[in-house]
């Protein structure tokens, strides 16, 4: 997914992507060294909370945040994530429906109780101008992702494009990532008409 979103930006773009397990990490590198890419691509290993608590607080906010990673950690995420954006900053999280169970009220397994809390953090959040979650199913099965705005105008002017990608290491993105940035595109003109 990163080589796909980093292929989308403008040669003065940004995206900084983690992954948790050195292997993974490893493999990434290896990828964006070899795609010899013309926007930043800055890959950190580590769990993605602690990079994102370390990063320096002259950070410049995100513009496009995507979240594909463990779900108990997903309202961490959300929150770390808002308070790495700007208004009119789009945070798009993957894999929120898992094939229904999250309205599954006997499935308590750590991962759909991490999605639970995410949406119910998600009620009446001040920082959150609206959300959208969309069913998917498809070859990988009925799930869904969760598409939310920061709160607030926004100038469309001020949307440079700088994104960080929280995710586990996939191997075939590219008809997925085609699909994110066509929705996320049309969402934007949708809520901010350019």
């Amino acid at each position: 997914s990163t080589m796909w979103l980093a292929r989308a930006l403008p040669e003065d773009g940004y995206i900084l992507t983690m992954e948790g397990r050195d292997t993974h990490a490893a493999l990434g590198q290896e990828n964006i060294d070899n795609a010899k890419l013309k926007p930043t691509v800055e890959l950190k290993c580590g769990r993605a909370a602690d990079i994102l608590r370390a990063l320096p607080e002259d950070t410049e906010p995100f513009d496009f945040i995507f979240i594909d990673a463990d779900k108990q950690s997903y309202p961490e995420y959300l929150e770390l994530s808002l308070s790495l954006s700007r208004s009119g900053t789009i945070i798009f999280l993957d894999n929120v429906i898992r094939a229904g169970e999250i309205l599954n009220p006997e499935n308590q397994k750590p991962s759909i109780v991490g999605l639970r809390d995410m949406f119910k953090a998600m009620q009446n959040h001040p920082k959150i101008l609206s959300c959208t979650a969309l069913q998917t199913i498809g070859s990988k099965g009925h799930d869904g992702s969760d598409v939310l705005p920061k709160t607030s105008s926004w100038d469309a002017s001020q949307f440079d494009i700088k994104i960080f990608v929280i995710k586990k290491l996939q191997y075939n993105f590219k008809q997925e990532t085609k699909y994110i940035l066509k929705f996320v595109y049309n969402y934007i003109l949708t809520y901010f008409p350019l």
